[in-house]
């Protein structure tokens, strides 16, 4: 289930001037909520680069550094894997990790994975 997806404008808050402040860390939440035995990857893709929404003015800059983390919630909050992917061109996609969740909710990383995405085009201005 995906909690959050963070599209660049949901980190954005009005402080008490008036004035609008861009949180600077985009968290994307994607939540298993039961044991579902299998095989999983953990990948990233930049989809775009900036935005146009004018409440939240942005310009990252490529390349730029992407955290992914793996945490297990039950029966105690666990980090299972942590790692960071720079990233450096629109459309590029890449594999953070792919893990392995067993019928007891054991679970392996392969931080070495590659797994391909489905070919995407980057958005078109125009």
């Amino acid at each position: 289930m995906l909690d959050h997806d963070d599209v660049g404008t949901n980190g954005v808050y009005r402080a008490a001037d008036g004035a609008l402040t861009r949180i600077p860390a985009c968290i994307e939440m994607i939540t298993l909520r039961a044991v579902v035995p299998g095989t999983y990857a953990a990948n990233v893709h930049v989809y775009q680069v900036g935005g146009d929404a004018p409440q939240a003015p942005s310009d990252p800059k490529l390349p730029f550094p992407v955290k992914v983390t793996l945490t297990k919630l039950n029966p105690r909050v666990e980090e299972v894997a942590r790692t960071e992917v720079v990233m450096s061109h629109l459309g590029e996609q890449r594999t953070a990790f792919q893990f392995v969740i067993g019928e007891l909710g054991d679970v392996s990383v392969d931080r070495e994975a590659d797994v391909p995405f489905i070919p995407v085009e980057p958005k078109v201005e125009g």
